[in-house]
Parts: structure tokens; C-alpha cells; sequence
């Protein structure tokens, strides 16, 4: 008989065992998957970080007038006029100052956006005689992009029921609608799919066919992804967990367990299955609280044995669960104060502690369960000789698939290059447009997914973001000489990554008056330049690409003949330099790639439009 004490500790040690690879796993995954939704972003599902927008609604205004928006302190007689708004002639206009104005003629109302917290603001008509009160912003907290949960649900309910921004404004504002959009997000992450779905049908609704239909793509892509990406990673990562409990040298590439063994076809199947019960159990709502517990091993039974069938897994989990689902549920609660205190502080001590060690716990969970349930149930083949763990103790001798506890055993395992190489200008040259069109792919489809538009991200228009190959590049020039050591280079991409965004970010605002990347409400950012979790991200980037993916692709380039690599080059290159300078006249900009610059006014200059 097992008690949620026993599993922690077994948990805790487990952990210390393995602890830098065990955080890399769980930050790999909450990157991909949807199991760690209260600590992390996830790829293909937007921000879980507060962003604060204020703004302003004054409506029952007349077409074909001009408005003077005014803004002051609070308490005072100093007045600034921010914009004039002819109403009768512009869909929309942005303010010069601290506001981005639009007009809504239809609805007769006029939105300021990103309003100061900390000024009021009125409405003068065209004689300049003050017509409304004074309003103070409103705070319209937005804790994900435009694709969560949270706020596909509110514009849903915005467009079946016709109402207004002014009429609904996401629920509460304030604290309460943080707390109320965070609820929604976080305790249905896993269902982003079905929210995307309610967003087809909203449009479907409201006669936007366009959308609706980029929305329905929008779910065939982020379908594709979960089930043969985040699924396989998810018993990859089980994998993981149960071999680094005994072997402390377990490596990272083990979450890839599932692709190596040529067993994706069958895991995605059985996860895909798992899921869709879930969700028709979860329609009578009690019953989807039991299966969701009654399934709760089947990512570590296909991790076990992933060429196991649908109908065997289901019936061992089901067996290993009975009398057990209570108790585990007490077992989850018993994280609840943890799970808080990540959101709290922004998901770091989730990151860091709290990810590894509930997943590293619920791994001992399994191991207690499945001694009994594994013959009772499937009886397999014993392996040939007892396994043996670093401490020469024998373990999971019953079992065929962690017979090869490290990936030099596994006959199967892929040819991993050499990353130690001396990269030629015509290799950096094909790995800087590479990685460039690969990060341009990468945020084109994470916004493609998340809201349902293509949006062309990036500063010019050509496929391809340059900020991603300059950082590659720079690493593998940089830090070549730690590439001995993998901890360090983690560390020193970090840094270098974030000196190198930092001044980019700073030049692009200086220079153009925009922001193409905004990270004001993560926490630790800087100016909105940085943050410590887009950090880690691109540090763990940068070590898949010193180690794997640059020298593979160098294997590749080496393939090809040296005439055609470099006409490929030379063409690529004028490409490139004739989008800098086209883009220099003509900057790609726009919504969903940059936002303005906005500050508070401090003087009595008056702008107008």
C-alpha cells in the first residue's frame, strides 16, 4: 500500500539524481505539450503571463463630427490634448502620444488603447466644450494572445450575442478578471483544440466565413501537432522519468523514445483515443473526473511498452487505477499550495523544482502500481538476464522495453553528429538563411494557429527572420571553445541571447518607432526587450542547434555540389539585401507584428490628425 509521503520522497531522490536534465525535460515539454500549464508558455497556445492594456470607451457619438480627446492627472486643472477625431472620415487613427485611437462609426464609440494608468481623460466636441466626464482607464488584463482560451471564449460569446467592446469588456476588470481569465486558461489548456472550435463556430455565427474557415485550418494544424508531437513527447518524457530513476546519465534525447523505436503510429493512436474519451466522459462531468484518473497511466504504460494495444493499455491502466483514484487525486491536491505559489512568482518555481519532482513522484506512483498489475494483466516475455541500476540493484526485470537503459545500447538509436566542426563561410552562410526561414516558419505558425490569421512576422517581407540566424551564428562562433561543455554553453547562450535581443529590440525602436516583440508582464523583463522565460527558450535553442541541428544540416550541405552552393548563396544573398533595403522604405508593419511606442504626455503640445 502506497501514501503520497512515500511517493515524494522517492520522488525527491529520483530528482537529485538527475536533477539539470530533469528541469530540461519538463521546460522541453511545457514548450510543447499542455502539461504544465500553470509554469510555462506553451508553443502553439499563447502567453500564461499577465499583460496589462488600459483603455478608454466613450460612446453615443455623431457621425461627421470632430472630437478633441483630452487627457490630465487626476486632481488637477492641466488639461492636453491628445487627438482630433473626425468621426465622418477615418475607420481608424492612431494618437501621437499615449494612446492608439479607433473609431468605431457603426457603434458610434471611440476606443483608446494602451491608455496611461495614471491620467484621466474627456471628450471635447468641435468648439471645444467639454461633453463627457472625466473617465479614468480601464484595465482590459490579457493573459494570454488572441488565440487563448480565456479570450476565444469572450469573443465568442461578443460575437454570437452581438455586443459591444464597451458592453463587454472580458468579464471584470481588474484583479477579478486576472483571476477569471487565468481559471479559464490554465483549467482548460488541454482543451485548446475544442476552443479553437468554438471560435468556428462564433465566426461561422457572425457571417465571417474567411475566418472561420482560417480557424477550422487553424485546428487541422494544432490537431496535427498534438497528436504527433506533443503526444509522442508526453510518454517520451514518461520515458525519460523512468529510466532516470535509476540511471542517472539518462540523456535528454530519451523523450524521443517513441520516434526511435518506430512506435509513433501506435502512441499517437492510443493518446488520441485517451483523449477523445476524456472529452465525451466529460460531458457528464463526474464521469469525466473518474476517467480522467482511470487513464492516468496510460502515458507511462506506452512508455513501458509502446507497441502495446489500445484495448490492453486501457484494460491495465484501468486495473492498476482501481481503489487507487482517490487516493491520487489527494496526491495531486498535496501540490496545490506548490502549484500557487508557481503562478505566483510566474511559473519559475515550477520551472525549476515543482515540474520534476511531481512528475518524478507520480513516476514512483507507477512503479508501486505496475508490479502487480503488469503480469496480472499482460504477462510478458521476460527480457533475457536481470537489469541491473547504477547502484547494481536489479530492476524492471519483467520488462522488454527498458531492457536498453542507455542510448549506446539501443541498436535503433539515430546517428547523432559530431558537433565539434569547422563550419566553412559557405556553411555559416546556408545555416544563417537556414535558421532564419526556419524561426520566420516557426512564429508564422505559432501565430497562425493561435489566432487563425497569417501574419508575415518579422521586420522584412521575405520568409525569413534574421535574428534567429544571427544568433545561431553567433553561438557557433562565439562558443566554440566550450562546446565541451554542455552546462556552460546553456549558461553562455543565455547570456549572449540576451545582449543580442536586448540592442536589437532597442535599435529596431529607435529606428522605426515600433516593437516587434513585447514582453512587458512576463516576469524579470526589461523594457519589454527581454524576459527570463524567452531566455531559456532560446538558450535550450541554442543548444539543440550547437550540438544537433547545425552540424546535421553542415552534413547535408556537404552533399550538395560546391557550384550549386554557391549560386545558392549568391542568390540568396541578393534576395536578402534587396528586402533590407526595400523594407528600409517600406517597413513591415502592421497588427499581430508590431505595436506602437507609447508614452505619457508631459507637456501642453497639441497633436492633432
Amino acid at each position: 500500500m502506497w501514501n503520497t509521503s512515500q511517493l515524494k520522497r522517492a520522488g525527491k531522490k529520483s530528482l537529485r539524481r538527475n536533477y539539470l536534465a530533469m528541469i530540461a525535460v519538463c521546460f522541453i515539454i511545457s514548450l510543447l505539450t499542455n502539461n504544465y500549464p500553470d509554469s510555462s508558455v506553451n508553443f502553439f497556445g499563447g502567453e500564461t503571463f499577465a499583460q496589462k492594456e488600459y483603455q478608454v470607451v466613450f460612446d453615443r457619438l455623431s457621425p461627421d463630427t470632430c472630437y478633441s480627446i483630452v487627457s490630465r492627472k487626476p486632481d488637477t486643472d492641466e488639461a492636453v490634448t491628445v487627438t482630433a477625431i473626425q468621426t465622418g472620415k477615418a475607420e481608424e487613427t492612431s494618437a501621437q502620444d499615449d494612446s492608439a485611437t479607433q473609431i468605431n462609426i457603426a457603434k458610434s464609440e471611440i476606443i483608446m488603447h494602451n491608455a496611461v494608468s495614471d491620467r484621466e481623460y474627456a471628450l471635447l466636441d468641435g468648439d471645444g466644450n467639454q461633453i463627457s466626464e472625466w473617465k479614468k482607464p480601464v484595465s482590459a488584463i490579457v493573459l494570454a494572445s488572441a488565440g487563448s482560451n480565456s479570450s476565444i471564449l469572450w469573443n465568442a460569446v461578443k460575437k454570437i450575442s452581438k455586443t459591444s467592446a464597451s458592453q463587454s469588456n472580458d468579464g471584470d476588470y481588474g484583479v477579478i478578471n486576472n483571476v477569471i481569465n487565468n481559471a479559464i486558461n490554465i483549467s482548460t489548456k488541454a482543451q485548446a483544440i475544442v476552443f479553437r472550435g468554438f471560435d468556428a463556430i462564433a465566426n461561422f455565427a457572425g457571417n465571417k466565413t474567411a475566418d472561420a474557415i482560417n480557424s477550422l485550418i487553424s485546428i487541422l494544424l494544432s490537431a496535427l501537432f498534438t497528436v504527433f508531437v506533443s503526444y509522442i513527447l508526453t510518454v517520451g518524457e514518461r520515458r525519460f522519468f523512468l529510466e532516470s530513476r535509476a540511471y542517472k546519465d539518462t540523456r535528454i534525447s530519451r523523450i524521443l523514445f517513441p520516434y526511435r523505436e518506430r512506435k509513433t503510429g501506435n502512441v499517437a493512436k492510443i493518446m488520441l483515443l485517451k483523449m477523445i474519451k476524456t472529452v465525451l466522459w466529460s460531458l457528464t462531468i463526474v464521469g469525466g473526473v473518474i476517467k480522467y484518473y482511470e487513464y492516468r497511466m496510460i502515458p507511462y504504460i506506452l512508455a513501458d511498452n509502446p507497441s502495446i494495444s489500445a484495448r490492453d493499455a486501457f484494460a491495465q491502466s484501468k486495473f492498476m487505477m482501481s481503489g487507487n483514484k482517490w487516493r491520487l487525486f489527494l496526491f495531486d491536491m498535496s501540490f496545490v499550495g506548490w502549484r500557487i505559489l508557481s503562478l505566483l512568482l510566474f511559473g519559475l518555481p515550477g520551472i525549476f523544482f515543482v515540474n520534476p519532482y511531481y512528475t518524478a513522484s507520480e513516476t514512483e506512483l507507477y512503479i508501486i502500481l505496475r508490479k502487480s498489475a503488469w503480469h496480472e494483466v499482460l504477462c510478458p516475455t521476460v527480457p533475457d538476464g536481470p537489469i541491473t541500476a547504477d547502484d547494481g540493484t536489479e530492476i524492471y526485470a519483467d520488462n522488454p522495453f527498458l531492457k536498453q537503459k542507455r542510448d549506446e545500447d539501443n541498436p535503433r538509436r539515430l546517428s547523432l553528429p559530431d558537433y565539434n566542426v569547422n563550419y566553412s563561410v559557405v556553411s555559416y552562410i546556408l545555416l544563417f538563411f537556414t535558421f532564419s526561414v526556419a524561426g520566420w516558419i516557426s512564429e508564422v505558425l505559432q501565430t497562425y494557429i493561435a489566432s487563425g490569421r497569417f501574419v508575415n512576422r518579422g521586420t522584412l517581407f521575405g520568409p525569413w527572420l534574421p535574428i534567429y540566424g544571427f544568433g545561431g551564428i553567433m553561438i557557433l562562433i562565439l562558443l566554440k571553445r566550450f562546446r565541451h561543455n554542455p552546462v556552460l554553453t546553456f549558461g553562455l547562450s543565455f547570456v549572449l541571447c540576451g545582449v543580442f535581443e536586448y540592442f536589437t529590440g532597442l535599435v529596431l525602436e529607435l529606428t522605426k518607432g515600433v516593437k516587434y516583440w513585447n514582453y512587458s508582464g512576463y516576469f524579470l523583463n526589461i523594457k519589454g526587450r527581454v524576459c527570463l522565460e524567452g531566455l531559456l527558450f532560446f538558450a535550450l535553442g541554442g543548444c539543440l542547434f550547437v550540438y544537433y541541428l547545425a552540424p546535421l544540416c553542415d552534413r547535408l550541405f556537404k552533399k550538395i555540389p560546391m557550384r550549386v552552393k554557391l549560386s545558392l548563396c549568391a542568390v540568396l544573398i541578393v534576395l536578402f539585401m534587396g528586402d533590407n533595403v526595400y523594407s528600409h522604405f517600406h517597413p513591415n508593419v502592421g497588427e499581430g507584428i508590431t505595436t506602437r511606442i507609447t508614452a505619457p504626455v508631459e507637456s501642453d503640445t497639441v497633436h492633432t490628425q
